[in-house]
């Protein structure tokens, strides 16, 4: 099985939709289950220090110029052999897609490519055209995180779906939020608001499933509720810095003993 990550908050491809724990397999809800830091931008999207998921590490690519080919490694920590075919040109046959084997170890081509482009809304992978996933119901390309621009247009390199011991880096067209407003979509499927300080700026994510509670061990952002980071390993509250003493947690407050601690201008984290 798969796993996929987006800035603190991963999925797990159970199939091949990215949704259950941000690194979708075939499930037909998209749900992803760990990334450490939300980020945005473009489309819509975020950026992680670890991908989808929270995956520590970058991108080991660069791009070999203007109207060349990319030329890159989508598995920021080189774990993922391309063997039978490359993850970034797609050379299978038609209907096919490269993609890793479930241990990390080597690169197929898979029956399995539709016909729906970058951001089209999907349920799970094999709607999307080859060479993407199915990360927070939107196909998104494999991409590099030092040449985000070549795969995801404006839109952020931030979620990483792991494979076993290796991970390679998709494309984020979630959308973009605003804390504590609770507009994110709620349906077909349930989007968490989750701010990233990296970038500033807050993203739309779906549950890895853990559902972890305030205070409690996390891995990835989206295994934290809504309104929260994933920082140091804990869920805590972000808040908002200019009221937060007025506030209730988790409406831009902190709870008791805990103190807004700057992220930006004007968000903040709840920390003891």
């Amino acid at each position: 099985m798969s796993l996929t990550r987006f800035w603190s908050l991963f999925v797990v491809l159970g199939g091949l939709s990215a949704g259950g724990l941000l690194a979708g397999c075939s499930e037909a809800s998209p749900t992803p289950s760990g990334t450490t830091n939300a980020g945005g931008g473009g489309a819509g999207g975020g950026d992680s220090t670890g991908g989808a998921g929270g995956v520590a590490g970058g991108g080991s690519s660069s791009s070999s110029g203007s109207g060349g080919p990319i030329v890159c490694s989508p598995d920021g920590d080189g774990t993922i052999n391309e063997t039978s075919c490359s993850l970034i040109a797609q050379d299978c046959g038609q209907g096919e897609s490269c993609r890793p084997n479930q241990l990390g170890t080597a690169t197929n081509c898979e029956k399995g490519a539709g016909v729906k482009g970058p951001g089209a809304d999907c349920t799970e992978t094999n709607e999307c055209s080859a060479g993407q996933y199915c990360v927070f119901n939107h196909c998104s390309p494999i991409c590099c995180k030092d040449a985000p621009a070549a795969s995801c247009g404006n839109a952020p390199c931030s979620v990483s779906i792991t494979f076993g011991q290796g991970f390679l880096w998709t494309c984020n067209f979630a959308k973009s939020c605003t804390l504590f407003a609770n507009d994110c979509p709620q349906d077909p499927f349930v989007y968490e608001c989750h701010y990233d300080p990296g970038q500033q700026i807050a993203t739309c994510a779906t549950n890895s499933g853990a559902n972890t509670p305030e205070g409690q061990p996390c891995a990835f952002v989206n295994d934290c509720g809504n309104n929260m980071i994933c920082t140091g390993g804990v869920c805590r509250n972000n808040c908002l810095l200019a009221n937060w003493m007025n506030l209730m947690p988790g409406k831009g407050g902190c709870p008791p003993m805990q103190t807004c601690t700057m992220q930006s201008d004007t968000i903040g984290v709840c920390q003891p």
